[in-house]
């Protein structure tokens, strides 16, 4: 009966339900949009977001649910994707009086504190009065993290003065204040802003801010814990509460906040991390709070307060190499701090940048005649600068104020054996014993070793061996012993015993690797390093030799591996450094290339001045003119008599508008070597951009008389012959060049030169036989695409672009062009591929032309007018997009303007075929082209 009765009651609700969907017909966008604006209303986000997605499934033209969807974005944190979904609405009609506050809202949450400038320059008239304030408000606080403190004061007081209750310039005010460390002015500020609205998280937050820096944790706590709860997003005022607990000694509650924060989303904010850091490094959790402190460095490098615990952290690891780059900074910051100076002077070791750490030390020691650290410091700065001399004298002094001290002694014997000076005056005091006389006594073999008594170094090693059997020192020394004297077996029962005591010692290791590959034994040296790796992955040393005999093998993967291992745990490999990052660049990999020789210490490229050279031809591959230039000229002043630097100086000059600097770069390159090729290459393209071809046609001829038939020189005289209307002469250089040596340029030039004699598909050929090696080569690709949309190929061109996206999907110029290709036979398509390129580059001219002349075949007018008037805005200097302009403007008969604009293209390029156009357009409406 129970089962009866169930069944009953499950039938009567299907019926129900039914009759329920029966008495309801489909919703309509508009439906969907009503209950979506209800759900936001409520609070209810998630619905309210599913609901405002519906509405744009049926209509994504929808202004006011695309309009809702960015509201919805913000409330949740997502800025970015408010921003999107806003500009579109304003795109599609929504007026920018309605949008502009949430809008620079949102740029302001995602901290493009310049867009939020440029958005606030220019306030419409029609924004009300309580916006207009509070956007203002908003422009102060942009105004002040941009460190213009001066003007935003005036600005945050206007705001005021149009709404006192403008909880934005309220905040700003206190901000101002707090910056300022004028915290009883900033406190007041932040009282009226929540008197104002209890509700403003930023008020609840600055008044967080406030209690911390005035020390007072507790209350910090609080606040920071009101202005969370009255978020409907994650915030940094979590981050900024867990360091309040940190200071209250609740670890557990912090770590529970960073993780609350990884978890919504923030897992590679700098902030966090940074507090993730210090959270670690007061529980004494070193090497977790330096990767944090490393993580936030990574993200923002000028965050002052990361690199002082960063540095101090690397320095109590050990790490003292790692932490000099940080140390750098924060004296340059605090040079009056004691804390910093000592770490400076401690970590000067291997490094170059000696006067300023000297000048340093004998400040410090001018105020203190007496300090060892100073003394001890100096000593091994005279050693590192090869004044050896200086070094002893300074250690004399450590000695002469500690007669007795077995430490001075010891410092003396090593500032000696550094400066090749006997040790037959120094002797062991009756107090010196276990550690110290084992150093000292081994200082002495190795002096022995140094000064070339082998067998008297050989005896003291082996005794001291016996008195030390586990300590490896000795074992080394055996084995250097043995090796001097050709004795390869004693050498290697040497190392094998130093190597049994301590597994992958460095020293020990190496050597051994190398007498198994002295004897072939490549297996067994590769076996070797491997583990040597796998237990110090910095050992720059172990990973070249690895890298050595991968190359030698022809295993170019491996050999990077190696080098991949060294450059990644230890920031001082530099060699390794630089020959991976030429062989990242040979590759193609400019972004790794730029990862590697980015962010390095003055000292490191003073060491290594070839890293600029590999970031200034990485900078260049990737368009960025401007910071190769800066990259060459630091290369420049490092090496002044360096050819190869003046020359990549002047062509980035070149490539700047300065000519007339290049120019002059150019020609030092070539007093300084003139059998340096490339800079004679370069002086010949440079006089042809001058149009100085008679000049350019005589270095020419110069080029084969001192180099013969060298690539660089067939390739020079092919690219003349082509730029002079030579294309047959063109083709038999540039297939010369490439006979000798595969280049993609070369295969670039030959096929055009094909091409120009209509050899069009031999000209193809060229291209796809590269392409059959290289498939992914994209400079190759777009110039087969390129080829064929030029010989009006279009589907062999819309076949290449798409062969191209399967390898680089979000490459814009291939998107771009196949959205073009498609406009006519496939426009959902066209439309889907234009609105992909957007979403990657929303403000390139090409891209909102594309787009814009699609969707006026689309028939939406007004989005096309939007669009193609913010392309002409960016790109005045094309005539087909202010063509395009006039076009549209035509379409929706704004007739006067477009015919100014018509004209203006008319006066600015009247030799390009748009003005003919042009002109037949005004002649066609009856209007006059001036």
């Amino acid at each position: 009966m129970q089962k009866t009765l169930r069944r009953i009651r499950l039938a009567s609700i299907a019926a129900a339900i039914q009759l329920a969907l029966a008495g309801c017909g489909p919703s309509s966008p508009e439906d969907f949009l009503a209950r979506a604006q209800a759900e936001f209303d409520k609070g209810n986000l998630p619905a309210a977001s599913v609901e405002a997605a519906n509405a744009l499934g049926g209509n994504p033209n929808m202004v006011g649910a695309r309009w809702l969807m960015g509201q919805i974005a913000l409330k949740t944190g997502d800025a970015a994707r408010a921003e999107k979904d806003i500009r579109v609405a304003i795109q599609y009609g929504l007026p920018r009086a309605t949008a502009q506050l949430t809008l620079v809202r949102a740029i302001v949450l995602q901290g493009a504190i310049d867009r939020a400038l440029a958005e606030t320059s220019i306030i419409p008239n029609d924004v009300p009065a309580k916006d207009k304030a509070m956007l203002l408000g908003l422009r102060g606080q942009a105004l002040i993290l941009n460190g213009d403190v001066g003007p935003a004061e005036p600005v945050l007081t206007r705001a005021l003065q149009i709404d006192p209750q403008a909880t934005t310039a309220l905040v700003g005010m206190a901000i101002l204040h707090l910056g300022q460390r004028q915290y009883d002015q900033s406190r007041p500020w932040i009282e009226r802003a929540l008197k104002a609205d209890p509700t403003s998280a930023e008020a609840w937050g600055t008044l967080g801010e406030l209690e911390f820096a005035t020390g007072n944790a507790e209350q910090a706590e609080i606040a920071y814990g009101n202005a969370l709860k009255h978020r409907s997003h994650p915030s940094l005022d979590r981050a900024r509460r867990a360091l309040a607990r940190v200071d209250l000694k609740k670890f557990a509650e912090a770590q529970a906040d960073i993780d609350a924060l990884r978890q919504g989303g923030f897992k590679s904010s700098p902030y966090v991390n940074y507090v993730q850091g210090i959270i670690f490094f007061h529980q004494d959790k070193l090497m977790e709070a330096a990767n944090a402190f490393e993580a936030c460095h990574a993200a923002d490098p000028s965050f002052l307060a990361n690199r002082m615990y960063l540095a101090t952290t690397r320095f109590r690891l050990g790490q003292t190499e790692q932490a000099l780059n940080h140390a750098q900074s924060l004296h340059a910051r605090l040079p009056r701090s004691s804390g910093v100076r000592e770490l400076l002077g401690s970590i000067q070791m291997g490094r170059s940048e000696y006067a300023s750490a000297r000048q340093m030390l004998e400040s410090a020691l001018h105020d203190a005649p007496t300090d060892r650290t100073a003394l001890r410091m100096l000593a091994t700065l005279s050693m590192l600068e090869g004044n050896k001399d200086r070094g002893v004298d300074y250690a004399r002094r450590i000695a002469a104020l500690d007669p007795d001290s077995p430490d001075a002694q010891q410092t003396l014997m090593v500032a000696k054996l550094v400066a090749g000076q006997d040790f037959d005056v120094i002797t062991a005091t009756s107090s010196a014993s276990g550690s110290d006389d084992y150093s000292r006594t081994l200082l002495a073999a190795l002096n022995d070793f140094r000064k070339g008594r082998i067998a008297t170094a050989l005896d003291q090693a082996k005794r001291i061996h016996e008195q030390h059997p586990d300590k490896v020192d000795p074992l080394n020394l055996i084995a250097a012993c043995h090796l001097a004297r050709g004795e390869w077996d004693l050498a290697r029962s040497a190392l094998l015993k130093a190597i049994t005591l301590q597994p992958n010692e460095p020293s020990a290791t190496r050597n051994l690797a190398q007498l198994e590959l002295n004897e072939g034994k490549i297996e067994r040296a590769t076996s070797l390093l491997e583990e040597l790796l796998k237990a110090h992955p910095g050992q720059e040393q172990a990973a070249l030799m690895l890298a050595a005999i991968a190359a030698r093998a022809g295993d170019g993967a491996k050999s990077m591996a190696a080098l991949e291992t060294a450059v990644q745990n230890n920031p001082d490999a530099l060699v390794a450094a630089e020959r991976l990052a030429a062989a990242h660049l040979n590759t193609g990999n400019i972004g790794r290339v730029l990862e590697i020789t980015s962010n390095r210490s003055e000292a490191q490229i003073q060491n290594r001045p070839a890293l600029l050279e590999l970031k200034g031809k990485a900078q260049m591959l990737a368009g960025n003119v401007t910071a190769a230039r800066a990259s060459f000229e630091q290369w420049a002043r490092l090496a002044p008599d360096s050819a190869a630097a003046r020359f990549l100086l002047s062509d980035t000059l070149a490539r700047s508008g300065d000519t007339a600097q290049a120019r002059r770069e150019l020609q030092r390159a070539i007093e300084l070597d003139r059998h340096y090729l490339p800079a004679r290459v370069g002086e010949i393209k440079m006089l042809v951009q001058a149009g100085e071809l008679k000049k350019a046609r005589q270095s020419l001829d110069k080029l084969r008389p001192d180099f013969g038939d060298q690539t660089e020189v067939l390739g020079i005289e092919g690219w003349f012959a082509l730029g002079t209307g030579d294309p047959a002469k063109a083709e038999e250089r540039f297939s010369a060049a490439l006979k000798q040596r595969p280049d993609a340029e070369m295969t670039i030039l030959l096929a055009r030169s094909l091409l120009l004699q209509q050899k069009n598909d031999a000209g193809l050929d060229v291209l796809k036989g590269w392409l059959k090696e290289r498939p992914r080569d994209l400079a190759v690709l777009m110039e087969l695409a390129g080829s064929h949309l030029a010989l009006a190929r279009d589907e062999e061109a819309t076949a290449s672009y798409a062969q191209i996206l399967e390898s680089y999907p979000d490459y814009v110029p291939a998107l771009n062009n196949i959205a073009w290709l498609y406009r006519d036979k496939n426009r959902t398509k066209a439309m889907e591929y234009a609105q992909r390129a957007q979403n990657l580059a929303p403000t390139d001219p090409d891209v909102l032309d594309t787009l814009a002349m699609l969707t006026l075949k689309g028939g939406d007018r007004l989005r096309a007018y939007n669009l193609i008037r913010e392309a002409a805005q960016r790109a005045p200097e094309r005539p087909e997009i202010q063509l395009h302009l006039a076009t549209v403007l035509l379409d929706r008969e704004q007739r006067t303007e477009a015919h100014e604009v018509l004209r203006a293209l008319i006066a600015k390029f009247p030799n390009a075929p748009e003005a003919q156009e042009a002109r037949q357009l005004l002649a066609k409406a009856g209007a006059r082209d001036n």
